[in-house]
């Protein structure tokens, strides 16, 4: 891949970001929690985001009863967020989604990671399209924590690096320009696969975390 070269510190960090987000072991209490740093990650700078999560974790606000509970503590922690109101919306409506309407979710995830991994992109896409406040970014970023190495959390970094190898994307300003809808996303995710697979022999997952760790923020705290 012209342009990219990753080293073996590269692929070590992105084994070590990879490895550092697992839930595990796979439970619903630690799958929810999981969901909802996935949900803060958008249009949101890495470390406004794990710090905002980590003060809901501290305060017990990373668990559907607490949030639906205690409304005014949620409110004062995601107020520093890009679109505190917004956020704040999702994260109550993905509570009572995880409890009501997509309750059997994480049993199935739970399932199919213990029986050979088959619905990956099945269960990505039901998370997509269903649970509130978590698109395609975030979903995808949510099954890679839960094991999964197929799936591609296409963010910003990723379509920067498509661009400067030439590819024809727009890089979202999340002002004119947002991320990409469905058919964006899945385009973008096969065009990452495929360099993942045929150029480098890695999976998409550990392709995308190996430049997400090379050139995002994450770098500068984390790097060998």
């Amino acid at each position: 891949m012209p342009g990219i070269v990753l080293t073996d510190a590269d692929l070590e960090n992105a084994r070590s970001l990879y490895n550092g987000q697992l839930v595990s072991p796979l439970t619903d209490e630690g799958m929810f929690s999981a969901a909802i740093y996935c949900l803060l990650s958008v249009a949101e700078r890495y470390d406004k985001h794990t710090a905002v999560y980590e003060s809901l974790v501290h305060n017990g606000l990373d668990q559907p009863r607490e949030i639906i509970n205690r409304p005014e503590d949620l409110r004062a922690i995601v107020r520093v967020t890009r679109f505190p109101n917004q956020k704040e919306d999702r994260i109550k409506r993905l509570a009572r989604w995880w409890t009501g309407d997509g309750k059997s979710f994480p049993r199935d995830v739970i399932y199919d990671a213990s029986n050979g991994r088959s619905r990956e992109f099945e269960l990505r896409n039901t998370m997509a399209e269903e649970a509130p406040g978590i698109a395609y970014k975030a979903a995808s970023l949510f099954m890679s924590q839960c094991g999964y190495e197929n799936v591609v959390p296409v963010d910003i970094w990723m379509i920067r690096a498509l661009r400067d190898l030439g590819h024809d994307v727009v890089v979202p300003d999340y002002k004119r320009n947002s991320g990409p809808l469905k058919k964006e996303y899945l385009r973008l995710e096969k065009i990452l696969s495929e360099i993942a697979t045929d150029d480098y022999g890695l999976s998409p997952t550990i392709f995308q975390s190996a430049l997400w760790a090379k050139y995002s923020a994450w770098n500068t705290k984390n790097r060998l």
